[in-house]
């Protein structure tokens, strides 16, 4: 199963196709061809473009979810 990871943008290069953002303390570069975020912003990604544009509060409620269901796999 795929999930889409959800990151607050860092950095958006000079051409605005690319970018970095922030996911549990590390940094990933991504894809930013399909949204106009700016850094600041949080955005779900998806093998490593971002596909969509999400407020901060649905970012730390997915993942909440995400360290829940993380949890819930990991116990015997």
């Amino acid at each position: 199963m795929c999930v889409a990871q959800p990151m607050e943008v860092v950095e958006i290069s000079a051409d605005g196709k690319t970018g970095r953002a922030r996911y549990m303390g590390s940094e990933f570069e991504i894809r930013m061809s399909l949204v106009a975020a700016v850094p600041g912003d949080y955005v779900l990604v998806h093998a490593g473009c971002a596909i969509s544009e999400i407020k901060k509060s649905e970012a730390e409620e997915i993942e909440m979810i995400l360290k829940l269901l993380e949890e819930t796999a990991n116990e015997p």
